[in-house]
């Protein structure tokens, strides 16, 4: 897998502060390979000043030249533009495309013609959205006759703000089907990359990762979390990642899980903060702040899913005892390095969504396998079936 991003903005666009080579070290200390800057140029964008390039153009000629000519170490930087309603003008629009040495040109629509930006509305109504959003995607339609740029830019734009001031509008995929259809069947006749904006999937909600495993030799799937996205959980944060993963395991047919935050000891250490924690939700779980489940902690490995081990050490009798069915990891660290042991060297099969999101986004480790990226798709469509009774 190449870890990349082709959409980056630096002090060269004016929702950006940051110089481009500060930008592209940090991509590389983050493990990225590569990276291509695609600054603002826009057709009609009135409310962040001039952004069509005959305003902007020589500031981004100077970034590029500079960034050519001294390279960053250790990341290989692109330099490019998003080039916003290019329908609006398409003469204007070609001459800033056809600039010499431009790595990669993104096509975007951040307002319809005459109109503002999709961020400044004020959003009221069901009715308001939906037409919006008809007339959002007949120009995207639009835009893909414009043959001067290489993938297009957040398709879904007009999600991002729809969900704020205390209106949400209920958007779905669904209900724009054919106007989505002749989009993506344009670009992808026309061999261009196509970007998506997830962001109309939050809710408000805490987002946290499970991975759900099935391992040869425990007989209960097993529900590994966070072991990919929440780094450090407080005990709020922990009762909201149970809830996520409750719903999961319900989802997937567990009718009353058994969970089990984990720990080093099976006893509440004051001087070990996650046992003092696993106590905790245990407590709200027992008063029925935490429900649909059984929670049953601190924890070790060990007790939470081997019998044998539970017997030995005499905690048979314990409710998860060699039976548990969510693995609540302390911490990111503890989670990942279980996770990726797991993946590398144990008879096991598994896959991964994202929770806490309108609905299961798929998150996978970049050395996952192809079965591992096909069995989250699968696990994403169960739990969203799940969700959705």
């Amino acid at each position: 897998m190449i870890y990349t991003d082709q959409h980056i903005h630096c002090q060269c666009s004016p929702d950006s502060h940051t110089p481009l080579r500060e930008m592209a070290a940090a991509a590389r200390d983050h493990g990225m390979s590569a990276v291509c800057f695609t600054d603002h140029i826009d057709m009609d964008f009135g409310n962040l000043g001039d952004l069509r390039w005959e305003a902007r153009k020589d500031i981004l000629r100077a970034a590029w030249a500079d960034v050519r000519a001294n390279p960053v170490e250790g990341i290989t930087v692109r330099c490019g533009i998003e080039l916003g309603e290019a329908n609006h003008d398409p003469a204007a629009a070609k001459e800033a495309a056809l600039e010499p040495g431009l790595d990669f040109i993104l096509g975007s629509l951040h307002n319809l013609r005459g109109k503002p930006d999709f961020y400044e509305y004020p959003y009221t109504s069901e009715e308001q959205c939906a037409q919006l959003n008809r007339e959002y995607l007949a120009e995207l339609l639009e835009l893909t006759e414009f043959p001067y740029f290489d993938t297009m830019a957040h398709i879904g734009y007009t999600s991002r703000y729809m969900h704020r001031d205390g209106f949400s509008a209920e958007i779905t995929a669904e209900a724009y089907r054919d106007e989505l259809a002749a989009v993506y069947e344009a670009l992808i006749a026309q061999g261009r990359g196509i970007e998506i904006n997830v962001s109309g999937l939050r809710t408000g909600h805490t987002l946290s990762h499970v991975a759900v495993f099935e391992v040869k030799g425990i007989e209960q799937l097993l529900f590994l979390t966070d072991v990919a996205f929440m780094t450090y959980p407080t005990l709020e944060d922990k009762v909201h990642i149970i809830e996520n993963t409750v719903a999961v395991a319900h989802a997937c047919g567990v009718e009353c899980p058994k969970v089990a935050p984990l720990a080093a000891v099976e006893v509440v250490n004051p001087k070990m903060p996650c046992t003092v924690d696993a106590d905790e939700l245990r407590k709200m779980n027992a008063e029925g702040k935490i429900t649909g489940c059984v929670v049953d902690g601190p924890l070790s490995m060990d007790i939470a899913i081997d019998p044998e081990a539970a017997h030995h050490k005499g905690a048979q009798d314990r409710p998860a005892a060699g039976h548990a069915d969510i693995l609540l990891f302390p911490d990111i660290q503890a989670g990942n390095l279980v996770y990726k042991t797991l993946v590398h060297t144990a008879d096991c099969k598994n896959g991964c969504i994202l929770t806490g999101t309108k609905v299961p986004a798929i998150l996978t480790s970049r050395s996952d396998s192809f079965q591992t990226k096909v069995n989250s798709i699968a696990l994403a469509a169960v739990v969203a079936a799940g969700l959705n009774q």
